[in-house]
């Protein structure tokens, strides 16, 4: 999330360390948006070096890639995994469906048929307005996930530990061991 530091996913990441899946948080470049959608888009090379960084480690099975990202963070990944053909998962907690100026909607089509979770707080209206129209009609398999916690990104994974635990399970579920 803009001006979170990587630390928010320290919960989640044990998580899924428990389970056995490798993890791996990254920060954004800055703590505030540059105010440019060029440059603000370009920050997605950074998700796509880590899942390179990650493809490229013996521990990690080809084809079993997933990326999650919170807020901005799931821009950024679905941005990412839109480029990226080795991403098999991808999970949007708070997506936005448009972040100053930059829309995610061709990148979940570009995405294709791939698998996505997307979560949003009933209470976060843009984010789950943005769940909503991204499930729909989409080319391959979306579900969905809302929690009654009031929150967005990150905090909601903090305040709803069935989201957090669902989260895991559709990882566990979806990506090949």
């Amino acid at each position: 999330m803009l001006g979170r530091p990587k630390d928010d996913w320290n919960a989640e990441g044990q998580r899924l360390a428990d389970a056995g899946i490798l993890a791996i948080a990254i920060d954004l470049p800055a703590l505030s948006d540059p105010g440019d959608a060029k440059v603000l888009s370009g920050w997605s090379a950074d998700v796509h070096a880590a899942v390179t960084y990650l493809a490229s480690r013996p521990d990690v099975r080809p084809g079993s890639i997933g990326i999650v990202g919170a807020s901005l963070g799931a821009t950024l990944a679905a941005l990412a995994a839109a480029a990226d053909p080795a991403v098999r998962a991808l999970v949007l907690v708070s997506p936005a469906q448009e972040y100053r100026g930059v829309r995610i909607d061709g990148a979940m089509k570009d995405y294709g048929g791939r698998p996505a979770l997307l979560i949003a707080s009933t209470h976060d209206p843009y984010a789950a307005r943005t769940v909503r129209d991204l499930a729909k009609d989409a080319p391959g398999r979306r579900d969905t996930r809302f929690s009654e916690a009031t929150a967005h990104g990150t905090i909601l994974l903090a305040r709803d530990p069935d989201v957090a635990r669902a989260l895991v399970d559709w990882l566990q579920a979806t990506l090949p061991r």
